[in-house]
């Protein structure tokens, strides 16, 4: 696990915002949409979201996140699926709060 945090670290994407721009439409929205998703993913077990993090916000290749986790590709196709499901279970969870 430590060393999927590394890999993950090193590939690390900066996005650089600028606070003097105004902010575009529907920016509030998009902040309560992401608020909503921060609360869902941390209601996930660990596991959840290391692998959700290397595939979906790093966006590795199967092949990658195995690599990176010590895992078989099967095991994370089917730890990505679930993970998903229970993400999916947590949002809408959110949204009746």
């Amino acid at each position: 696990m430590n060393a999927a945090i590394r890999f993950a670290k090193r590939r690390h994407r900066l996005i650089e915002l600028d606070p003097a721009q105004p902010a575009p439409a529907g920016a509030l929205d998009h902040e309560l949409d992401l608020r909503r998703l921060g609360h869902a993913l941390a209601r996930l077990d660990t596991r959840d979201r290391v692998v959700l993090t290397l595939r979906h916000y790093w966006e590795l290749t199967v092949p990658e996140a195995a690599g990176a986790l010590g895992l078989p590709e099967g095991t994370v196709k089917s730890r990505t699926y679930h993970a998903l499901e229970r993400l999916r279970a947590a949002y809408d969870a959110e949204d009746r709060r």
